[in-house]
């Protein structure tokens, strides 16, 4: 068993040299790049600053496990950080190995390693992932709108990102306000979720999914309307995107180049949306196509460009998914020696 966790390392990381091998190629052969100057730029890079991203990084995730541990105690299920802390790592893996990086593979990985190495119900593990993206996402949109509101210059076009901006946000308060507490979808979704257990041949009563399905909008009700943990789970959803903010000036200080505040907004929300498409597992080649389309649009040097999206990646797809791999060997390895405990 630990032989084969062994060797699930060793695999996890030939696929990030093998990731690391066609970012790169998909930029020399379709952009012309120039392996001489990038080799040049990297040479004058300030490695402190690339030290201080990897670790802003790694305080990231634990700001992630942080606002997990809040909305579960909402739901009335007390976990430890360091728990949470190696189940976000494991999904990450799983994420970055699969094509929906950022359209479903973090939720639904989340929530079954919750269920399987603490218990805790899939009603309301998907309750507090669900919640969380939801009060999310006021923070992510305004990040995105301030962003395009610097990049443009005309009144008109200020006028219309503005007006644009807050009619999401009054839609998503009222979505956060309406959703839960009517209990809206609730059959949509118990007809889905029969269905996809059917599919895996796992068939359930109606009864006994409808229950889930009412215990998973009762436990995401509580997170939303209670002010004291909406607002916390808010708070904290700020501190991951000014980390993610933060990690990409280092990376672009290391490089001896100064971003502007449009180049840092529209870099941490745009590539994370074209990620939304699954394509190709963590998102390669458009997510990093995206990346450099922003930088080079906003000013950046299009070897600059090219070696922050390598850094940036490097990071969150190559070291996330080694780091998360042993997340989730020694996860599966705890798992299996409860199990031979208990028999």
């Amino acid at each position: 068993m630990i032989e084969r966790r062994f060797g699930l390392g060793r695999r996890v990381l030939i696929l990030g040299i093998f990731v690391a091998l066609v970012v790169g190629g998909i930029f020399f052969v379709f952009l012309g790049v120039d392996l001489g100057s990038l080799l040049n730029a990297l040479s004058k890079a300030n490695y402190f600053f690339l030290f201080l991203a990897f670790g802003v990084y790694i305080f990231t995730t634990l700001s992630l496990a942080a606002r997990w541990r809040i909305s579960l105690s909402a739901t009335g299920h007390s976990v430890g950080l360091h728990n949470l802390w190696l189940a976000v790592f494991g999904s990450i893996f799983i994420n970055n190995i699969t094509p929906f990086t950022y359209s479903g593979g973090d939720p639904v990985a989340r929530v079954y390693l919750l269920r399987k190495t603490q218990h805790v119900p899939y009603s309301s593990g998907s309750a507090s992932v669900m919640s969380e993206y939801l009060l999310d996402l006021p923070v992510s949109i305004s990040l995105l709108m301030t962003g395009v509101l610097l990049y443009f210059s005309k009144p008109l076009a200020k006028l219309v990102v503005v007006t644009i901006w807050i009619a999401v946000i009054i839609l998503l308060f009222t979505l956060i306000l309406y959703f839960f507490p009517k209990r809206t979808g609730a059959g949509w979704l118990g007809r889905s979720t029969m269905r996809i257990l059917k599919a895996f041949r796992r068939p359930a009563s109606r009864r006994k999914v409808m229950g889930g399905v009412k215990r998973f909008y009762v436990s995401a009700q509580a997170i939303t309307s209670t002010p004291k943990i909406a607002l916390s789970v808010f708070f904290f959803a700020v501190i991951t995107w000014g980390l993610a903010l933060s990690r990409l000036f280092f990376i672009f200080q290391a490089l001896n180049f100064p971003p502007p505040l449009p180049m840092l907004l529209l870099g941490v929300t745009l590539p994370p949306m074209a990620g939304l498409l699954p394509l190709l597992p963590g998102g390669l080649g458009h997510v990093d196509v995206t990346y450099v389309a922003v930088f080079v649009l906003l000013g950046a040097p299009l070897e600059i460009a090219i070696l922050a999206t390598l850094i940036e990646r490097v990071i969150m797809l190559v070291f996330g998914t080694i780091i998360g791999a042993s997340a989730l060997s020694y996860l599966g390895i705890r798992v299996w020696a409860r199990q031979i405990s208990k028999a």
